[in-house]
């Protein structure tokens, strides 16, 4: 389960926070994932920081994205950051997909 609100003053931009997910997918030996989350609105992209060692991350990150075209999809995508010492990358955890025409601001 993946907390996040997003409000919407100016009409033309949102604004997100990312405060938390409850239950993520343990990728990692030991039982836990390092998530951060991406969100993003077309070809804009944020993501939070990582958050080592865990199944339910608190970030309480904001940003803020413009809105350029009617039936803009917000997207919030939740990975697991891999380091390793050859190769990095990250792991797709889930991910959830809000209409901004529906939200009410």
């Amino acid at each position: 389960r993946m907390s996040a609100e997003a409000v919407g003053p100016p009409a033309d931009t949102v604004i997100v926070t990312v405060i938390k997910a409850e239950g993520v997918l343990a990728k990692d030996k030991g039982g836990t994932s390092d998530p951060f989350a991406e969100v993003k609105i077309g070809r804009q992209s944020h993501k939070t920081s990582a958050i080592p060692k865990t199944v339910n991350p608190v970030w309480n990150e904001t940003f803020t994205l413009d809105i350029n075209t009617p039936g803009s999809v917000l997207e919030i995508v939740l990975f697991d950051q891999d380091k390793g010492m050859i190769m990095s990358g990250s792991e797709f955890l889930g991910s959830v997909e809000v209409q901004i025409d529906s939200l009410n601001v």
